[in-house]
């Protein structure tokens, strides 16, 4: 049986402009704000499982990263 340890899902967001609110326009920036906030980290039993957080976590508009460790029990 494999089981997932050690799991972090965290979603990765950058943001390329500034709205300036005196000027009224957008500018954008030299260097990306990358921003990254871990909305998950624990193990998981089996394949079911793991999909299931990663469904829970899904986001259309940010890209989500994941890491995890393999173990196999005999």
């Amino acid at each position: 049986m494999i089981t997932f340890q050690n799991i972090k899902v965290s979603l990765v967001t950058e943001r390329t402009h500034e709205y300036n609110e005196k000027t009224g326009k957008r500018k954008k920036l030299k260097k990306p704000i990358i921003t990254e906030r871990i909305l998950f980290s624990g193990d998981c039993y089996d394949l079911g499982e793991f999909y299931k957080v990663l469904d829970l976590f899904k986001d259309p508009y940010g890209n989500i990263k994941v890491s995890f460790d393999l173990r196999e029990i005999v």
